[in-house]
């Protein structure tokens, strides 16, 4: 059965750099043609490329970007957010 849509908040980061392709693809093939992904993740000193990073990887993984921003909020310092569609 595939999904309508995926929510992946605070997950990316705790997954090593080197799994995160492979498990975004694997997210990607659950989702049905025009399925949506949302995405949120810290963004701190020691990952501070990861909203490049989330961008290549949706990309890659055949995903269009719908909207994608870093904000500030009162949990976390820095988040970036983005909603991704299966093409």
């Amino acid at each position: 059965m595939l999904a309508v849509a995926t929510d992946n908040h605070f997950v990316l980061h705790d997954i090593p750099k080197g799994q995160r392709q492979e498990k975004v693809e694997a997210s990607s093939k659950k989702l049905k043609k025009a399925g949506r992904m949302f995405i949120k993740e810290p963004v701190d000193k020691d990952n501070e490329n990861l909203p490049e990073e989330i961008r290549h990887t949706m990309a890659s993984a055949g995903l269009r970007e719908i909207s994608f921003e870093s904000d500030e909020s009162a949990l976390l310092e820095r988040a970036c957010q983005g909603i991704f569609e299966k093409a």
